[in-house]
Formats: C-alpha cells, structure tokens, sequence
C-alpha cells in the first residue's frame, strides 16, 4: 500500500476503519524499514552483494525464518543470515543487533 493508496483509502472510510487503514500501512513501513537497515548491517559487515572480500571475516549465508514486533504484535518475517570465520574452516552464525532488536517485543 503507497502513500497515496493510504490516503485516498483514509478518505472513504470510516474514524475506525481509517484508523486500522492507518495502522496497516504503518506496519508495512515498518517492516519495509527493518528490511533496509538488516540489509545495510549485512553490507557493513560482509560488503557490498556479489562482491564478496574473501579475505573477510563475515559472509553472507542466505536467509531464514525468523520474527520481529511490530506494534507489540508477533510477525514473520525473512531474515538475512550472516556468518563469522573462525579459523581452520569453523564458522559461527553472528546475530544482526537490528534483528535482535526487533525481537525484543518491550521496544
């Protein structure tokens, strides 16, 4: 839902339905957010996509399930996945500080 989809929806509603029209469309910004900064995390520690340093500690590794909060409300998301070399070919999965943020449902 666009800016402008949002506002012409809040026009033709309801107080109440324009509340919840509103609420939607600030979860998907929300949420659009969240995106964008665990994928700026993922460039700062691992570079730029496609170009991996291979001399880098961090390297992407894919995706998963995961969840965030959003309103105080519990919802899906896919999160990027991010691992630490160790040395003598051990890895370690590295928790993003803005995915572990966005779990914290007291925030």
């Amino acid at each position: 839902m666009n800016k402008g989809s949002v506002l012409q929806a809040l026009g033709q509603v309801s107080t109440e339905e324009a509340g919840k029209v509103f609420r939607e469309y600030l979860r998907g910004a929300t949420r659009e957010m969240l995106a964008g900064v665990m994928t700026e995390e993922v460039r700062r520690l691992c570079g730029e996509a496609y170009h991996p340093n291979e001399e880098g500690r961090y390297y992407r590794a894919g995706s998963a399930e995961g969840y965030a909060y959003v309103e105080s409300r519990r919802e899906d998301i896919v999160r990027p996945r991010v691992r630490r070399r160790e040395g003598d070919d051990a890895t370690q999965e590295v928790t993003l500080e803005s995915y572990a943020a966005a779990q914290d449902a007291s925030e």
